[in-house]
């Protein structure tokens, strides 16, 4: 696991979705100049998947040398890979360069005004998350069954004071346990597949998972979990 990895300096920060004032440039509260947004490069395939009260949820894929939007300049964000390469990432404090995976977390501070451009391999397939301001709603556990995550097999790639984002498979012949959700999430499935669920009375069903698919769940459901068809892997992001 990797504890708080995905927190790093604005400089090696990716590029998502942004404002218009962010990509043009403006003033800040004290009236100077903002940092105006890096020119952009080819066009980048975004769309706007979840805009509910606690997230606006976007789905990037870039292709080599397309180049994404800017980050929110009055957001946190998260990005989170479902398939990576190299990018170069240009924001106010200068250019870096990171090759990203399956499963890979980054936070972005607001302000950072950061893009990214995919310079190799690829295409970079990302599910970009606009954190807003209201507290996300939390559960407690009224069961006597573990919390959803963590989990055998899971790894977890960011944790700060917002948000805990993790990358599982469901494998055949490993199961996960029964398990209560306590927190909103945002997951993004890489394959197509499907995954078998009981609920605590004995009740089976199994519900297919598409490539691709962005998705929000709330809090309260109480299961266990097992592969059921395909290859299944997701990223999550659990908000706190």
């Amino acid at each position: 696991m990797h504890h708080f990895a995905g927190t790093i300096a604005a400089a090696a920060l990716l590029g998502l979705g942004a404002t218009a004032h962010a990509q043009s440039g403006g003033t800040d509260q004290a009236g100077a100049p903002s940092p105006a947004a890096p020119s952009p490069a080819a066009p980048s395939p975004a769309a706007k998947v979840i805009d509910n009260d606690q997230v606006t949820v976007w789905d990037i894929t870039l292709k080599p040398g397309q180049q994404g939007p800017v980050t929110p300049k009055d957001q946190d964000a998260v990005i989170l890979y479902l398939e990576g390469g190299t990018l170069e990432s240009e924001g106010v404090t200068g250019k870096s360069t990171a090759t990203r995976r399956f499963g890979d977390a980054v936070f972005v501070p607001k302000g950072s005004n950061i893009r990214e451009k995919l310079t190799e391999g690829g295409p970079a397939h990302e599910v970009v998350v606009w954190l807003k301001d209201k507290k996300p709603r939390t559960i407690a556990n009224p069961t006597k069954y573990p919390t959803a995550w963590p989990r055998p097999g899971a790894v977890k790639s960011l944790e700060n004071d917002r948000v805990i984002a993790w990358h599982y498979s469901w494998i055949e012949g490993r199961p996960a346990p029964m398990h209560f959700h306590i927190h909103q999430q945002v997951i993004g499935e890489r394959y197509d597949g499907a995954i078998k669920t009981v609920t605590e009375d004995g009740k089976t069903s199994q519900r297919p998972v598409e490539a691709g698919h962005i998705g929000f769940t709330e809090p309260g459901a109480l299961h266990s979990e097992a592969w059921g068809a395909g290859k299944v892997s997701a990223v999550i992001l659990e908000l706190k």
